[in-house]
């Protein structure tokens, strides 16, 4: 760190600032400002599983704040009544939501939507008076600045927990409110650009999920490079088609932190290791575990573990790899998942499996790369999210102080 930036740190000056700012910042306590906080605390007339409803007033939960969002996914509600009992929690536009209990410090802003919505044990509040933007003091509070006074200022082990009392400690170096909003006005384009991305993302998974449906259900049919149809498909047995086979596992213990290749388990990517002892790219089923049945295809010189099951095509010749694994994402291997307590999957049974594939592999060849386009626009999308994210991440850092 230069002795310059040393200086604008100590005098309060962020690193990168609007020609039209200048000025210390003012140093503040969330306790001190003028911010109401409250929370989801309702003691005893905290509303029970058998009192959420289908549809009503939203009862907003940890899970239902995303990427700065409050998001509909898995929404609970109240009833009106019981939402005029829990005053507390009471929503306003503008709102802050923070997570206080478990992944501490997720911070979402309150649109419109969820005007007079309401809040669980696992949240508090923050309502910003005059003199402080919200949407700049969202900004601040997920800058790096703010995560990690969130993580100091948490308490427990077992379950991380922000107490309201403690929220209230955080400090804030602030600008007037003109520099604040003109900051937030900034970040809030930068985060409708990512946001703008993520949509495109979502629209390629929207449409490979339909478009998949209607390829593998041959409600769609390529043709061949003469414009002629292709043969039909035909009704096999997983085990007719694929070698089914569990590859010898390692342990944690090892594991090689800085290993040359990739180990793939039950949760995809699980570790590294010095050797490998799949030379090509394989079709893992995970085959033990809360992710029995997910479909992976792992990398070239790879080590996977016996959690999972390979399917590897017996004749190459009639048999893509590809075409194959995207065919097994698509089918529902819940009925050759056994067990509750552990659920697996054995060689026996999914050798039983039943599948309806086309009789010419260049159909299929056809079929694989049409849907590797699809999964490369979506990647090519999430590489400019992560790409933006920094960026902005890196603003952020010039921008707060």
């Amino acid at each position: 760190m230069s002795a310059k930036t040393k200086q604008s740190e100590i005098r309060k000056i962020p690193k990168l600032r609007f020609s039209e700012f200048s000025g210390e910042w003012q140093k503040n306590k969330l306790e001190d400002m003028e911010v109401f906080v409250s929370d989801g605390n309702y003691g005893e007339m905290y509303p029970k599983a058998s009192e959420m409803k289908d549809s009503g007033v939203p009862f907003i939960r940890a899970n239902n704040i995303k990427n700065l969002k409050i998001v509909w996914d898995d929404m609970k509600y109240i009833n009106d009544e019981l939402h005029g009992m829990l005053q507390s929690g009471h929503l306003k536009k503008d709102d802050i939501l923070v997570t206080t209990r478990g992944n501490t410090g997720t911070l979402a802003y309150v649109d419109e939507d969820f005007n007079n919505a309401n809040i669980n044990a696992q949240i508090c509040l923050l309502r910003c008076g005059k003199n402080i933007s919200p949407r700049f003091l969202l900004n601040y509070l997920s800058s790096r600045i703010g995560q990690k006074q969130f993580k100091e200022l948490q308490t427990g082990s077992a379950l991380q927990q922000l107490p309201k009392g403690n929220l209230a400690k955080i400090k804030f170096n602030l600008p007037f409110l003109p520099e604040q909003q003109k900051i937030a006005e900034f970040l809030g384009t930068t985060d409708e650009w990512i946001e703008n991305l993520r949509l495109q993302k979502k629209l390629f998974e929207f449409y490979k999920k339909g478009i998949t449906q209607k390829i593998f259900s041959q409600g769609i049919r390529f043709k061949d490079n003469e414009g002629n149809n292709f043969s039909r498909w035909k009704e096999k047995k997983l085990g007719d088609v694929c070698d089914l086979y569990q590859p010898r596992t390692i342990s944690k213990n090892e594991m090689i932190k800085n290993g040359k290749f990739l180990v793939f388990g039950a949760n995809g990517i699980i570790g590294r290791y010095n050797k490998y002892n799949h030379e090509n790219s394989e079709i893992a089923i995970t085959c033990r575990g809360a992710t029995c049945g997910n479909i992976n295809f792992t990398k070239p010189k790879s080590w996977i573990t016996g959690n999972a099951m390979i399917a590897h095509p017996i004749n190459p010749n009639l048999l893509d790899k590809i075409f194959m694994f995207y065919y097994l994402k698509f089918v529902d291997l819940n009925s050759v998942i056994t067990g509750m307590a552990q659920p697996q999957i054995t060689r026996k049974d999914l050798k039983l499996v039943k599948i309806v594939i086309p009789l010419d592999i260049k159909e299929q060849q056809k079929i694989a790369k049409f849907l590797t386009s699809i999964d490369d626009s979506i990647n090519s999308k999430q590489q400019q999210i992560t790409q933006v994210e920094s960026w902005k991440k890196g603003l952020m850092q010039g921008l707060f102080v």
